[in-house]
């Protein structure tokens, strides 16, 4: 799905949680709401057995509380694919054969024991919402690098940092191998190559790469020999309690604006929440002109 609508990712995971995972039964498939006049039962937004729970009596009152708002946000999330569903069909918006094996093999990847034809429906689904968004919302408006790279430019401000440094670490579990990788290091050794091999770090299969760092932001004993370290120089052997490190300055910034590429990713939050925010303003004038019944007290026999 575009990042403009969010869906529940989680949904009978959240399911198993709340309702438990020691007993399951059926119940008659209940109507919940109605969009528009079309209908949204129990078992399209909860498994067909759902699993119950035996709980103390005096946890009953929260046990149902919890379990009715999550069956609530299930259904107002499906309340608001029917509505998306609706306005695609309504401007004759449709995805292509290819749009909807894309999903189909998202679909796949997430859940390789089931069969294709359960997923087909769901798929469809999905890849609607995405072309009405993409035709309606988004059109050629998908922020990409140029985008990216202007509000960099036009918001210098939001974009202050003080020095900063990007770091490559090897963290080794003894002292003596410690000692045997940095003198193959000085020896002239690739510092990324040993790190993809021998590091015990978990960015290690980044070739060591930690990222941007400015003062505070490390523990004290690694920002005393970092910062006081000449760019591409070699730290000293550095115990702490995860090990035995090696580090290396890769590129210094003085305070001042960042670089592009230590704030791409809150760039990219920025402009993709202004997305987000467009589906949403959508779905408000959605409900606003839909006609919506829900069904409460079958909302509460379903508990």
């Amino acid at each position: 799905m575009p990042r403009g609508f969010k869906f529940f990712p989680l949904i009978f995971f959240c399911l198993l949680i709340l309702f438990g995972v020691t007993a399951c039964h059926r119940e008659k498939d209940f109507l919940l709401a109605t969009v528009n006049g079309e209908s949204i039962r129990k078992s399209d937004i909860v498994p067909e057995e759902i699993p119950i729970q035996t709980v103390e009596l005096s946890e009953q009152t929260e046990w149902l509380a919890e379990r009715k708002q999550l069956l609530k946000n299930l259904l107002d999330q499906e309340i608001d694919q029917v509505l998306l569903i609706q306005e695609a069909h309504r401007l004759k918006i449709s995805p292509s054969p290819q749009e909807i094996d894309h999903y189909i093999q998202s679909l796949k990847a997430g859940k390789p024991k089931e069969k294709t034809t359960s997923w087909r429906s769901e798929a469809i689904h999905q890849a609607t919402i995405a072309a009405l968004l993409d035709n309606v919302l988004y059109k050629n408006d998908k922020p990409d690098l140029e985008d990216f790279r202007k509000y960099y430019q036009e918001h210098p401000e939001r974009f202050q940092k003080p020095e900063q440094i990007r770091l490559r670490q090897i963290v080794l579990s003894s002292y003596e191998q410690a000692v045997q990788i940095k003198q193959r290091i000085l020896t002239g050794e690739n510092f990324e190559r040993l790190a993809r091999e021998f590091s015990v770090g978990p960015e290690a299969a980044h070739g060591g790469d930690m990222g941007y760092f400015s003062k505070g932001e490390l523990p004290l004993e690694i920002e005393k020999e970092c910062f006081n370290l000449p760019t591409e120089a070699l730290s000293p052997i550095v115990s702490t309690s995860y090990g035995y490190h090696l580090f290396r300055v890769e590129k210094r910034y003085p305070a001042g604006l960042a670089p592009l590429d230590s704030v791409l990713p809150e760039i990219m939050e920025i402009l993709y929440n202004e997305l987000d925010e467009r589906t949403e303003l959508l779905l408000e004038r959605l409900r606003e002109r839909a006609k919506i019944v829900i069904y409460e007290k079958n909302l509460d026999e379903i508990l």
